[in-house]
């Protein structure tokens, strides 16, 4: 009920297929109780993973933008010189490259 008041069973009015409202009917209402419970969010997730069917974008970064990174984290540079695979980065360049923060520094790949 609009009070918040719960109820059970009573007459209340019927409207019909024809929207016309007509004579209070008998109705009993179930009186099962649901419970509900408040899950705590995850804190870490065992097996994380992407799977994506369309485009995955990375963020873009100068090498003297990247930022403080967690091992596993990638984006790309746009201004690398001369990348090599796992090589340290030197920015300053023209070079466009994915990057992979390794747990201790920033390498391109």
């Amino acid at each position: 009920l609009d009070d918040g008041t719960a109820l059970t069973s009573g007459r209340v009015p019927i409207i019909t297929t024809n929207g016309r409202l007509t004579d209070d009917a008998d109705m009993t209402f179930a009186t099962d109780t649901l419970t509900v419970t408040k899950l705590s969010a995850p804190t870490s997730v065992s097996s994380p993973s992407i799977i994506s069917t369309g485009i995955v974008r990375l963020k873009n970064y100068t090498v003297a933008t990247l930022p403080a990174g967690t091992q596993g984290d990638t984006a790309f540079v746009t201004d690398a010189t001369s990348p090599t695979y796992l090589g340290a980065l030197t920015g300053g360049g023209a070079v466009v490259t994915p990057v992979f923060y390794n747990g201790t520094a920033w390498v391109s790949y």
